[in-house]
C-alpha cells in the first residue's frame, strides 16, 4: 500500500504513515512533549481569524455518498453572493434535473438528489455561478 511515512519524534521510534488517492494536504508535527522531553518548537500564539477564515474561492464538493443508491447530497461553497444553478446531466450530456436556480448569499449549501427514477450509471453535476462553472462525476448503482 503506497504511503508517506513521518517520524514524529527523534529517537523514540514512533512512525506514523498514511496514504491517499485524491488531493491530500500536508501536516507537520511542530511540538511534542513525550516523557517530559520537548521536541520541536512550542506554539505560543495563533490568530483565531486565520484559523477560521472562510475560503475565497468557489468550491464544489464531491457528492456523498458516492456511489449512491438512490440518493446523495451535493454540497458547495460560495465566497460571494451569486446567481446559482445546480444541474444534473446524464452520460450523453442531456440535462435530467435542475436542483437549484436561485440567487444565493455567500456560504455553504447542501442539495439532495434522488436518483430513484434514473438508471444505474455515471452522471455529472454542474455548479454554474456568475463567475465560475464547476463539474464533478457521481455514480448511481441500483
Amino acid at each position: 500500500m503506497p504511503g508517506i511515512n513521518y517520524t514524529l519524534a527523534k529517537e523514540i521510534g514512533f512512525i506514523s504513515s498514511f496514504s491517499c488517492e485524491f488531493g491530500c494536504g500536508s501536516s507537520n508535527l511542530v511540538y511534542a512533549l513525550i516523557d517530559r522531553i520537548e521536541y520541536g518548537n512550542r506554539i505560543t500564539n495563533v490568530k483565531e481569524d486565520e484559523l477560521f477564515a472562510p475560503p475565497n474561492e468557489y468550491i464544489l464538493y464531491q457528492n456523498f455518498p458516492n456511489p449512491f443508491n438512490p440518493s446523495t447530497t451535493i454540497s458547495f461553497y460560495l465566497p460571494r453572493n451569486s446567481n446559482v444553478k445546480l444541474l444534473i446531466y446524464d452520460l450523453k450530456g442531456a440535462l435530467i434535473q435542475n436542483l437549484a436556480n436561485d440567487y444565493l448569499k455567500s456560504g455553504e449549501y447542501k442539495y439532495f438528489f434522488n436518483g430513484s427514477s434514473f438508471s444505474s450509471g455515471l452522471y455529472f453535476y454542474r455548479l454554474v455561478t456568475d463567475e465560475v462553472i464547476l463539474s464533478k462525476k457521481m455514480i448511481l448503482i441500483k
